[in-house]
């Protein structure tokens, strides 16, 4: 009865925890993608595991019974703990090569060179806006623990786990926007976002300088202003590009530092039209970085579009369809993509094409985030 009760007890929290997660993603599972979500399914993961220690038990004293039958002179205790011994021994030999990479971080110097870029290239004083755990974490490290720059003080939007919070989480994005804007005018402090997609998707009406990969926000201001770009910036940059993803969450973190780039240099060689051969080279060098690159890119063309750019961005798109493994996208990014087709095929004078494609994208993602509905109503209208 007391073992019915535990089987009976641990699959209904299997079952709460996994239906738990099903209705926080809401059937979508491109959000397990985002790393809050990722927890959830630890508690399952952990009966689950439960369960495979009770099978193999089992399965040892099974086995265990019947070499006993057979081989009769077999001692008790070898029959008792050497089967489950050797199984366990088994899957630690099957198990442990398997993860051992993704675990070993010894020579893993990618946080420690983010740091050091971030912390060394802001000024005195300089308050710091980041969004994700992957930025607020590294940094809050650096900053208390190992003491490097005492004078700036470091704040968050999106992550849970630092107190310095711009706004609540639940806050609507207007009013988010709004509380981050009124922070920036209200400080004399240097102001400067971590990441590029802090600014993008918090201050979409701030006036925003990028600095290498960094920006800064000025208060009482709209508008971007040039970019500016160093060869430090250059060398991060590679750094970025030299990173090898270790596991699943690397290589998606990859993937967004990747396509932020991408937007920046996008902006740096054709919208403000720097001359840095060096840059531009490295935009368009390794085949397993360019598809980021490009996306980016041309995410950044088509939202301050001009004539001009056009061939540029055909260009651009052509290189991604040649190096875009559509697989390695999540939903929401082939949407994306296919959006970024559709637009500049209407501007090549291919409406109807156009149109296509954009009902590729809705097939793709059929979801309320996708721009596709919006960018095909105002196609038809033109």
């Amino acid at each position: 009865t007391k073992s019915m009760n535990l089987a009976w007890g641990l699959l209904g929290i299997w079952f709460g925890q996994s239906f738990l997660l099903l209705l926080l993603l809401n059937f979508d599972f491109e959000s397990l993608f985002i790393g809050v979500f990722r927890v959830y399914s630890l508690v399952s993961y952990g009966i689950f595991a439960v369960w495979v220690g009770f099978g193999v038990q089992a399965l040892a004293e099974f086995l265990g019974k019947l070499l006993g039958t057979h081989a009769p002179k077999m001692p008790a205790a070898a029959s008792k703990w050497g089967l489950p011994l050797a199984v366990t021994l088994a899957l630690f030999a099957v198990v442990i090569p398997r993860n051992f990479k993704i675990n070993d971080l010894s020579g893993f110097d990618y946080t420690s060179e983010f740091a050091a870029y971030v912390l060394g290239n802001v000024p005195e004083n300089a308050m710091l806006i980041a969004a994700s755990d992957f930025d607020t974490t590294i940094l809050a490290y650096f900053l208390h623990v190992e003491g490097q720059r005492p004078d700036v003080e470091i704040y968050q939007t999106n992550a849970v786990q630092y107190k310095n919070r711009l706004y609540p989480a639940a806050l609507a994005s207007e009013e988010k926007m709004r509380l981050m804007r009124a922070h920036i005018d209200a400080t004399d402090r240097p102001v400067f976002f971590a990441s590029l997609g802090t600014a993008n998707n918090w201050c979409e009406d701030c006036g925003l300088a990028h600095k290498g990969l960094l920006v800064q926000a000025f208060p009482h201001a709209t508008g971007t202003r040039p970019v500016s770009w160093s060869a430090e910036d250059t060398a991060w940059l590679q750094q970025v590009i030299d990173f090898e993803p270790f596991d699943f969450t690397g290589q998606t973190r990859r993937g967004e530092d990747l396509t932020n780039a991408g937007r920046l240099v996008a902006r740096a060689l054709v919208i403000d039209g720097l001359n840095d051969p060096e840059l531009a080279a490295l935009f368009d060098g390794d085949p397993s970085m360019r598809p980021w690159f490009h996306l980016g890119a041309l995410f950044e063309i088509l939202g301050n579009w001009q004539p001009e750019y056009l061939d540029q961005a055909k260009i651009w798109l052509a290189q991604l369809e040649a190096d875009l493994d559509l697989s390695l996208l999540r939903k929401s990014e082939q949407a994306s993509y296919y959006n970024f087709k559709a637009v500049l095929t209407f501007y090549d004078g291919q409406k109807q094409e156009a149109l296509d494609i954009l009902s590729q994208s809705l097939d793709v993602w059929p979801s309320d985030g996708n721009d596709a509905a919006s960018i095909r109503a105002q196609l038809e209208a033109n």
